[in-house]
């Protein structure tokens, strides 16, 4: 094994003082740490995060200039997957603490690209509200209350799949654990066992993996965003807080599911060829689960359209939790892997219950009364407006629509 290169002495306290510049992202929930290694000259910075299952994102490199003054930025490029080399970002030098606060500003405090780098020092801003990141995600906090449903509804909501399925992780990996892959993924054997106990089990002997299961790769998800699981490689084990879960009254269990499935995992992770845009589609959460909250059924014309990360893992996870009455299509002849597209999709009436709650718990959407309007009862369409409202574009500016008075006085005061 070869050894790790020795970090020099001024490289030490330059590390020391970049933990000392995190905490502000710490003490603001963005991170739960950070992660800063010195390797081939240069420094590697990566931020630790909760709603991704306490794993590692990157940031950014930073190489040693001339000065201390005049550190290199080379911001991480997820569109790349690569780090800056050619320039793109505009804070290009300074100091390593300037460096790193731009890095940081620009992904984990959403600031502009031309603003980022300008918080070195200073407290965090002020918050809008709990939410940050491409998708909107709510960092850290407790779940809002189990929305008030009548007996019939709990009856329904406490036996439904997508929670039931963590508890059989938990269980599995009570004691010595779960092994598993060099990928951190279960095992074929464990796949098999725990898809089994879902609602559309995997034939045996299928060559799948854990990411080709959306139900499997929801519950492994799930559960490193609810500390449920701890993975300390080559294992995976059960911590107290899955205990407590799994025992749990079935309800309250599965509206902290649900939440967490919401507000807490980002949905490009569960699948690896989710498009650009599919973070959009999960930061407009608000306007898709107001629309489902009114009832009405909503169809696709034509079955060759859609996206992966939709109709392979968001759709059917809302069916698995029991909030949405889906139908896919027959999609033979039309190559895709996994299972076919919706055709149809309907809230259920504890999904209607639930889409109302989800709706307050969701950040805010600028314009959502415009998106509101003349839903129709196109799938495609219903889609459309999440993804229009998570993207960055004002509404109103772009349909030449007047701005309420009372939102310009809010939008004033921010």
């Amino acid at each position: 094994m070869t050894a790790r290169a020795a970090v020099p002495p001024h490289a030490e306290s330059i590390i020391a003082s970049l933990h000392r510049e995190g905490r502000r992202y710490v003490a603001s929930g963005a991170a739960e740490g950070f992660v800063i290694e010195w390797r081939d000259g240069s420094l590697y910075v990566d931020a630790v995060q909760r709603f991704r299952g306490k794993r590692r994102s990157k940031l950014a490199r930073l190489d040693p200039g001339r000065t201390r003054s005049k550190w290199i930025l080379s911001l991480w490029l997820y569109s790349r997957d690569d780090y800056d080399d050619e320039g793109d970002f505009p804070f290009g030098f300074g100091t390593p603490e300037a460096c790193f606060s731009a890095a940081a500003d620009f992904y984990l405090w959403e600031y502009d690209a031309l603003s980022a780098g300008s918080s070195v020092g200073q407290e965090p801003p002020p918050e809008k509200d709990a939410f940050s990141g491409p998708a909107r995600l709510r960092r850290g906090g407790e779940p809002p209350p189990v929305p008030a449903l009548a007996p019939a509804l709990r009856e329904a909501a406490a036996k439904s799949h997508a929670p039931h399925l963590l508890v059989r992780l938990v269980e599995r990996a009570a004691g010595r654990g779960l092994v598993l892959t060099e990928r951190e993924t279960l095992r074929r054997e464990d796949l098999f066992a725990l898809n089994a106990a879902g609602p559309f089990p995997v034939r045996e002997g299928a060559r799948v993996f854990e990411q080709d299961v959306p139900a499997v790769r929801w519950t492994t998800t799930l559960a490193r965003a609810l500390d449920a699981v701890q993975v300390r490689r080559p294992r995976m084990t059960a911590t107290a807080a899955g205990a407590a879960l799994a025992s749990a009254d079935p309800v309250a269990r599965w509206w902290q599911v649900l939440d967490a499935a919401w507000n807490r995992v980002r949905w490009t992770d569960l699948d690896d060829r989710a498009d650009d845009g599919a973070d959009d589609t999960q930061a407009g959460r608000r306007a898709f689960a107001t629309l489902l909250a009114r009832g009405g059924a909503w169809a696709r014309s034509r079955v060759c359209h859609g996206d992966t990360l939709t109709d392979n893992h968001v759709l059917p996870f809302l069916r698995d939790a029991g909030l949405l009455d889906l139908q896919v299509a027959d999609t033979r002849g039309v190559p895709m892997r996994r299972m076919g597209l919706a055709s149809r999709v309907a809230a259920t009436p504890l999904g209607r219950a639930a889409f109302a709650a989800l709706a307050d718990a969701s950040p805010e959407v600028d314009g959502l009364e415009l998106l509101l309007e003349d839903p129709g009862d196109d799938l495609d369409d219903l889609l459309s407006r999440a993804r229009m409202a998570g993207s960055n574009f004002d509404l109103y500016e772009l349909l030449g629509r007047a701005r309420p008075a009372a939102r310009r006085a809010q939008k004033r005061r921010r």
